[in-house]
């Protein structure tokens, strides 16, 4: 979906994605300052909703953006908006998952991400390459939004 978006959206050609993905790497590090600093402010579960909601929104957003300096700050903005949902779980699984348990739980999210890493990408490279890469935007901005409704209503997400 990303050269998809870099050559048919932005018009900056495939050899130029990757400043797209330097300005997620440039968000990531951002969000790991913000998060060292805020993170105990705020409540985990509260940070996870937040950030799911603002992904949803960005992705919203970055499928009717076609200004590259435009895409590149919201792409920033997904970048940190990833780090706080990562970095968040990642120290609940840690502080919560009982030690003798870790490797097996940490093994099998390996699995999960690694899947995630194959699985929807091709799946959302279908369906923009038989509808639209904004359309294939959209969907994944509507599952990551009501990712987001879903941890905002679930009462464990308050408690975390």
């Amino acid at each position: 979906i990303g050269l998809g978006y870099a050559k048919d959206i932005l018009g900056i050609g495939e050899t130029n994605f990757g400043y797209l993905i330097i300005g997620a790497g440039m968000g990531m590090f951002l969000g790991m300052l913000i998060l060292s600093r805020l993170g105990h402010k705020i409540s985990r579960g509260r940070i996870v909703t937040l950030s799911f909601l603002g992904t949803g929104a960005l992705l919203w957003v970055l499928a009717r953006v076609s200004s590259w300096p435009t895409a590149l700050f919201i792409i920033m903005l997904l970048g940190v908006a990833n780090i706080f949902i990562s970095a968040t779980l990642q120290t609940v699984l840690q502080e919560e998952v009982p030690r003798l348990l870790r490797g097996r739980v940490f093994g099998a999210q390996n699995m999960l991400i690694n899947s995630a890493f194959t699985i929807p990408p091709y799946l959302f490279a279908v369906v923009a390459d038989n509808y639209s890469v904004v359309s294939a935007m959209r969907i994944l901005a509507v599952i990551i939004l009501s990712t987001g409704v879903a941890s905002f209503i679930l009462p464990k997400f308050k408690t975390v």
